[in-house]
């Protein structure tokens, strides 16, 4: 017979649980110190499912927003739909830094990675920014960065400034490895 790890109670191995016999061998609590079914579903007293169908909102585990759960708009039951495209967003922008090198064509810095940006060498081959554009395939967007360069902010700035005029930039063009 099992033994109940909170309360040291003795209970049977089949019991009856809403009219149907349960096999709780496996069981490591009681049906009173775990009621049947609520394992790892409990929020708020209510399970994800009740919970979820009668409206009452989530908190996202990331920042603390409250949301009602849509599956169709990208929520999970942990994280709102603005984490989760920030996290893809995030990822995507790692992946094309990666790609290029990591670090200013020019100066060489690397501290902060949000301080990284693309610059487009002719304007006119520029299909769309690469900012912003998150949501596009990763495909598309590694065949725009082929024509431009990896630049910190300062120096991307310099560029449009005219400091660089005298450089040819084309020589920094960020190439893709097959």
């Amino acid at each position: 017979m099992p033994t109940c790890k909170k309360c040291n109670m003795v209970f049977g191995h089949h019991q009856i649980v809403n009219g149907k016999e349960r096999n709780l061998q496996r069981r490591k609590y009681c049906l009173e110190c775990s009621p049947f079914g609520t394992r790892g579903t409990l929020v708020r007293g209510l399970k994800r499912k009740e919970q979820k169908s009668m409206g009452i909102p989530f908190t996202c585990s990331i920042c603390g927003k409250s949301y009602v759960y849509k599956r169709g708009s990208g929520h999970t039951f942990s994280k709102c739909n603005s984490c989760s495209v920030n996290f893809y967003r995030k990822k995507k922008k790692d992946t094309l830094l990666k790609i290029a090198g990591g670090s200013c064509s020019l100066c060489g810095y690397s501290k902060c990675k949000w301080a990284l940006t693309f610059h487009h060498l002719y304007g006119q081959e520029k299909e769309f920014a690469i900012s912003g554009n998150h949501c596009r395939k990763l495909s598309s967007l590694k065949e725009e960065i082929k024509k431009c360069i990896l630049v910190c902010e300062n120096c991307h700035r310099e560029i449009h400034y005219g400091i660089h005029v005298d450089k040819d930039l084309s020589q920094y063009k960020v190439t893709i490895k097959p």
